[in-house]
């Protein structure tokens, strides 16, 4: 899929898709003993927002940009406490209701390796297993990717800040310029 196509007709399909995801993991929590998380969103990356990565990235002409950003589709669960979040991964739902990326699971934290950035996350990409993707309603979805991201409450209110901080703010002449530049990933 080109850039082109993603914005005239598959940025819907991956709205849905992602909104289906949260609907998977929502109904597999009820049904469990887990902990309720504070809230499930989900998204589909806007067009905007993907012309700009693909840009940063120098992909933007890709034919395959499925391939080059795997988290079009996103759904993030946020958690009260670590606890929570340890009880969810320890329960193994998201490996019961998808198939995972093996090469594409992330656990977030603080490391050399990624500069000691505050950011603490752990992301899983997904697709649907082979069974239901078969089932009509769900077989649009067939191959798509989502990624899941679950964080507690207190760093999905850091992470979200300083997303738009950092990535999201233009550059600014004068005020500013020195402590955007001190919290700046890309400094």
């Amino acid at each position: 899929m080109k850039f082109d196509d993603y914005e005239r007709e598959f940025y819907s399909r991956y709205y849905e898709f992602a909104e289906t995801v949260k609907l998977i993991l929502e109904k597999a929590i009820e049904a469990s003993e887990l902990p309720r998380p504070q809230s499930i969103q989900h998204r589909a990356k806007s067009p905007k927002s993907l012309k700009d990565r693909l840009e940063q990235s120098g992909k933007l002409d890709s034919q395959n940009i499925e391939n080059e950003r795997r988290d079009i589709a996103g759904v993030r669960i946020i958690f009260y406490t670590n606890t929570d979040v340890e009880r969810f991964r320890n329960s193994r739902l998201i490996f019961e209701n998808f198939e995972i990326e093996r090469d594409a699971t992330r656990i977030h934290h603080p490391m050399a390796e990624n500069e000691e950035r505050p950011y603490r996350a752990m992301h899983y990409t997904v697709r649907l297993k082979e069974d239901r993707a078969k089932l009509p309603e769900y077989s649009k979805f067939k191959g798509l990717r989502c990624e899941i991201q679950i964080h507690t409450i207190l760093n999905h209110a850091w992470s979200e800040t300083s997303h738009d901080i950092a990535y999201k703010t233009k550059p600014r002449e004068g005020f500013g310029n020195k402590a955007m530049e001190e919290i700046s990933p890309i400094a």
